[in-house]
């Protein structure tokens, strides 16, 4: 059996919605996942059926409230403190949480702590099904996050659609087409694979504005092209993207 890399399972686990079964193949190592609002043929549904697959944690295991009151728990600043506890109180408690985290300047410390949550419940998981893993950080391999040379405008930049903006750009589809949260976080994790093309639109105040979105078999434009855009004017991002079109 191979041995998982935690913090892989971690980002996997971060995309886990209502809607969203996530498998575990103990023989190749991947995972594979499915949607309740997804098509899937006897065959697809079948497969997952195998011993080889593990059901990963569902969304009710993965109570993230609690991840954002353990995290404030942690801030030591009396004031910061006191606005991120409002922003949990009563509804939009998700949205409020994040605006406050950049007001405060604290957005890459609750990244950082968040994924160690998720790191944590990975290592749960892996024990409980007796998996075999792998910490890369602790292990003196730290991940990095894939990074290239951004296209600029005046008002957006344009980078590669990576895991650590995910809740924004799932937030973005939500606010823009009006998805589910569930269903956005669920398109996010779908345009994260190897197999799409993904970008996000930036603002100068470092919200996602929206994401393009393409498919390999589209031309090297078509994952710029302003048609494939969710949740950004048109004319925004031909300005921003160069694309000509």
């Amino acid at each position: 059996m191979k041995k998982l890399d935690l913090n892989t399972a971690a980002d996997e686990f971060d995309m886990i919605s209502d809607e969203t079964h996530l498998f575990y193949n103990t023989e190749t190592g991947e995972f594979d996942f499915y949607a309740d609002f997804m098509e899937l043929g006897d065959a697809d549904a079948e497969k997952f059926e195998k011993d080889c697959w593990v059901a990963a944690p569902s969304q009710r295991d993965l109570n993230e409230y609690d991840f954002m009151a353990d995290f404030t728990d942690t801030v030591t600043d009396s004031r910061k403190n006191e606005l991120l506890s409002v922003a949990l109180e009563g509804r939009g408690a998700f949205r409020r949480f994040k605006d406050t985290l950049r007001r405060v300047d604290l957005l890459d410390h609750w990244y950082a702590f968040r994924h160690d949550a998720y790191v944590e419940l990975a290592r749960e998981w892996c024990e409980e099904n007796e998996i075999p893993y792998v910490d890369s950080v602790k292990n003196g391999e730290p991940q990095t996050t894939p990074s290239s040379k951004p296209a600029c405008s005046d008002d957006v930049i344009v980078i590669p659609l990576v895991q650590k903006i995910a809740d924004d750009a799932a937030e973005a589809l939500c606010d823009a087409l009006g998805y589910s949260r569930q269903n956005a976080a669920a398109e996010v994790k779908r345009m994260l694979s190897s197999k799409r093309i993904a970008l996000a639109v930036i603002t100068a105040d470092m919200h996602v504005a929206g994401i393009i979105g393409a498919i390999p078999q589209y031309d090297r434009l078509g994952a710029a092209s302003p048609c494939c855009v969710e949740g950004v004017s048109r004319a925004w991002v031909r300005q921003a993207v160069g694309s000509g079109s």
